[in-house]
């Protein structure tokens, strides 16, 4: 009897020590490694959960691109639920340019609110976004018609130009996604006609 008792006190212990590591690995994942505050608001997209603030996404044209609004003990209070969404310019002195409507002349960066340039859809607990995500659509969208003018090369296609703002329902947490417009290839050039040249050696090459 006294064995079975001492087996059963060891088995109490190895299940308390698996639910304190349990608590633990809950506590670091929700704190980025202990490094910020416990976070109860998170966003999820495509499998990955997104704690704190990300930058380099690729958002993809004519895809609904889904993110899942979670609450780390929204199963425990249902009252916490809901949230809102912005997109606004993500820029800096390397990715800020000019643009006109109709002839004058407007600030990609001096924009407040970019959202409507976009679709999207929203359910009760996540939502997705749509369509075209080229400045040029996003401005015409922006400003419907009007025409829209810019010159691409001042344009920085190799960083975020947008920043998806996502609020939780009381506008109290707030999740930062830097997101670039995505470039599709056009396609690529071929040469149609092959020149053939003799070299020097009398060898026949093509170009």
């Amino acid at each position: 009897m006294k064995k079975r008792g001492n087996a059963g006190k060891i088995i109490s212990i190895v299940i308390v020590l698996a639910v304190l590591v349990g608590a633990v690995g809950l506590v670091a994942f929700f704190t980025n490694g202990f490094t910020s505050d416990f976070k109860t608001f998170y966003v999820e997209s495509n499998g990955k959960k997104i704690l704190t603030d990300e930058n380099g996404f690729v958002l993809q044209p004519d895809t609904d691109n889904r993110f899942d609004v979670k609450y780390t003990f929204g199963k425990v209070n249902k009252e916490v639920s809901g949230y809102s969404v912005k997109i606004v310019p993500n820029v800096s002195s390397d990715n800020d340019f000019d643009f006109t409507v109709d002839g004058e002349i407007y600030s990609f960066g001096a924009e407040t609110d970019l959202t409507k340039g976009f679709d999207i859809s929203y359910d009760k607990d996540y939502f997705t976004i749509s369509g075209n995500f080229s400045i040029q659509s996003v401005l015409e969208r922006l400003f419907p018609d009007q025409t829209v003018a810019f010159n691409p090369s001042d344009v920085n296609y190799e960083v975020d130009n947008f920043t998806l703002l996502i609020y939780s329902y009381n506008n109290e947490a707030v999740i930062k996604i830097g997101f670039r417009n995505y470039q599709a290839v056009d396609g690529v050039k071929l040469q149609d006609t092959l020149i053939f040249r003799e070299n020097i050696d009398g060898t026949v090459s093509a170009s």
